[in-house]
């Protein structure tokens, strides 16, 4: 099973330079990548294209399109959506046309038949392409295999033709200075012992823990450059929760503008080693559970469970939860009285009269 656990961070501290360039050059590797892929989709299309339908198509859009634009005309004309049935029934004929066009032009598409070696030799020669635009492309191998993967359901996600028949290709991304920045691992990372000790990815000067539920500061160390010159970029990085046992898969760094604000935070994909849950699973047997809350000397009882093995117990919520529970409604009652407080002053404020140039700045 793979657990995903994220974190807020600060900014970069350490090769700060490096990390923005790494984030440009994915952007523009991504804009290489789907340039390809957009070439290899035009070719795809020439395979079944079919000249003269096509041009029928075209004509019959152009139809419907003028129906639709003399019936939006006449609407104005008369200040009504109330017009002539001509005109709803010109429309109606135009869009039947339409339909019927498209209709034979995806059948004529179906009964053309491309040879699999020539795909299979314009499918290696695009391959080649982008290898060779990822080894110009000077990233780290997490990095572009990150950006290779939004490709892939770029590519994966986008039809060839939309609801209309008309060529549809991904977009290419604009350079906003957003991005990430990421490391696979492809034998793993063995929490929590390995975590400050390898050389890809690591969490150093780890603030120890206070209590349960306080988080935890330390820095986050990640290498960000490229095989032929390494480089490691740090971010300040709180910890609100520790890290389960398991495997480190993949670890990414993203960048993003919300508003006026800049948000760092890493995600850690996490491969479980052993599941208890799924090994203490029982294999036979029913269990009745009665719902209902009770005090007990050990908290507040929610619930009662009785298993068909004879095994009984309980469900209780702690004390420390309950004692957090009431700080909420101690707080709301401050907060109600110092209301009170003030409305007290209502009278007073509510006859004044201030003027703008003389009210205080606040």
């Amino acid at each position: 099973m793979i657990l995903v656990y994220k974190y807020g961070l600060l900014p970069p501290t350490v090769n700060v330079e490096i990390v923005y360039d790494q984030m440009y050059k994915a952007t523009k590797h991504y804009n290489n990548i789907i340039k390809v892929r957009r070439e290899f989709r035009k070719k795809r299309r020439a395979w079944r294209a079919s000249p003269q339908l096509e041009i029928a198509v075209a004509k019959a859009t152009r139809e419907v399109q003028e129906a639709e634009d003399r019936l939006k005309q006449e609407r104005i004309r008369i200040a009504s959506k109330k017009v002539d049935d001509s005109f709803n029934v010109e429309l109606k004929r135009a869009r039947k046309a339409k339909e019927e066009t498209m209709q034979m032009w995806r059948e004529a598409r179906k009964l053309i038949v491309v040879p699999q070696e020539t795909k299979t030799q314009i499918a290696e020669d695009f391959n080649k392409r982008e290898c060779a635009i990822r080894k110009e492309s000077e990233l780290h191998f997490g990095t572009y295999q990150l950006v290779e993967m939004a490709v892939d359901r770029a590519d994966r996600d986008k039809k060839l033709y939309d609801k209309d028949n008309r060529p549809s290709d991904p977009k290419f991304h604009r350079w906003t200075g957003e991005g990430s920045v990421s490391v696979q691992i492809n034998d793993g990372i063995l929490l929590v012992r390995d975590i400050g000790l390898d050389h890809r990815v690591r969490i150093e000067n780890l603030s120890p823990e206070k209590r349960p539920g306080k988080p935890r500061y330390g820095t986050l160390v990640m290498r960000v450059g490229p095989k032929d010159a390494p480089s490691w970029a740090e971010w300040p990085i709180k910890m609100h929760r520790p890290l389960p046992d398991g495997q480190i898969k993949r670890v990414t760094v993203s960048c993003q503008k919300i508003g006026p604000r800049t948000v760092w935070e890493v995600m850690f994909s996490l491969a479980q080693v052993d599941d208890p849950y799924i090994e203490n699973r029982a294999k036979t047997g029913t269990v009745g559970v009665k719902i209902g809350w009770k005090t007990t000397p050990q908290g507040l009882q929610a619930a009662t469970w009785h298993g068909s093995d004879g095994c009984s117990g309980q469900l209780i919520v702690g004390k420390d939860i309950i004692g957090g529970l009431t700080k909420v409604k101690s707080l709301k009652s401050i907060r109600d009285t110092a209301f009170d407080s003030c409305m007290v002053l209502q009278p007073w404020y509510s006859g004044m009269v201030i003027r703008l140039d003389e009210a205080s700045p606040w």
